[in-house]
């Protein structure tokens, strides 16, 4: 059963611009895989802390923790199913969703949003377990700024702080032709792309990119449904920039706030790295031979463009590290 939500919605474009921007009922899609403890978390900060205007639909990937989320959504008096049939009577702040099988990322939250859609949200969020919330404001933030908007914006994400205080940075190009000559012209395209971004939010609480990261976004659902929603060709990597594409082939844009954040608490191993290799290598791939169609020369050239603008990032670090020592 289901396997049968995967069904593309059909909706009239017309009445996302006739969209009432007063109150926006609002669902938190989170996808757990075997960490229900810090899902669990999650899920208690935001009913705590957010208006009854937002809901949590979580979606368990036939975890080994499943027993903790069905007892913590129990004990909250959620609801609880394996199929969809129901959602749309029960009212509710907590649901969860336990799939049959493990359906990975796109699938995964592919029918925590359609759960969403059908009973009647506007908006959603994707949160993913890892993420840790410091200020719950960020939510309602990120909604007004989607609401408030002049231009078509579908999707904006915050700033990713990680473990170590770095930021995981969004992609400011696609990555073809585009991208290479930006990295050919480091630094001084970046100092223009920073001026201009830094003018956009001024004006607009957000700049243009053309992905942000899958871990924490805001989206507008009626238009997620018209682009047909993520792509289920893909278990796992590039759903943010297949949905980059399907979102901006329907004309809508994607923002990126850097006055709101949230913790990214991800920890690279190169264990994990190993065991997703062929699967990042899979996605990559139909991602690159079906959205963006360009040549091998052409991802070479960026690879390489790529590959010296990091180069090239790295000694202009060194050197200021070394002025700053001698000054």
């Amino acid at each position: 059963m289901i396997a049968n939500c995967a069904k593309m919605d059909s909706i009239d474009p017309k009445r996302i611009e006739q969209q009432d921007e007063i109150s926006f009922r609002t669902a938190i899609i989170i996808l757990n895989f075997n960490r229900a403890k810090d899902t669990i978390n999650l899920c208690a900060g935001i009913i705590e802390n957010l208006s009854s205007n937002y809901s949590v639909i979580v979606v368990d990937n036939c975890s080994d923790d499943e027993n903790e989320l069905v007892d913590y959504v129990n004990l909250k008096n959620g609801f609880v199913t394996n199929l969809h049939e129901g959602f749309e009577e029960v009212n509710n702040r907590l649901f969860l969703i336990n799939a049959v099988n493990n359906l990975g990322y796109a699938k995964g939250n592919n029918l925590g949003l359609r759960m969403a859609r059908s009973m009647g949200f506007s908006r959603a969020f994707i949160v993913n377990p890892d993420v840790i919330i410091t200020d719950y404001n960020v939510f309602e933030s990120l909604n007004s700024i989607i609401s408030s908007s002049e231009k078509k914006l579908a999707i904006i994400g915050p700033e990713l702080i990680l473990p170590d205080g770095s930021k995981q940075l969004p992609y400011k190009f696609r990555p073809d032709y585009r991208m290479a000559i930006f990295n050919f012209l480091y630094p001084l395209s970046s100092a223009v792309i920073k001026y201009l971004h830094h003018l956009q939010v001024e004006n607009f609480g957000y700049h243009d990119v053309y992905l942000v990261i899958g871990c924490f976004f805001c989206m507008d659902l009626n238009v997620f449904s018209l682009c047909g929603y993520f792509d289920e060709s893909t278990f796992l990597y590039y759903e943010e920039a297949i949905i980059a594409e399907r979102i901006k082939r329907i004309g809508y844009n994607i923002g990126y706030a850097p006055h709101f954040s949230v913790i990214h608490n991800h920890v690279y191993s190169s264990e994990w790295e190993k065991k997703t290799c062929k699967l990042m290598n899979t996605s990559r791939e139909f991602y690159q031979s079906v959205y963006l169609k360009t040549s091998r020369i052409e991802n070479a050239f960026v690879e390489v463009s790529s590959a010296y603008q990091k180069v090239l990032h790295s000694l202009i670090k060194l050197l200021r590290r070394s002025v700053g020592n001698n000054a």
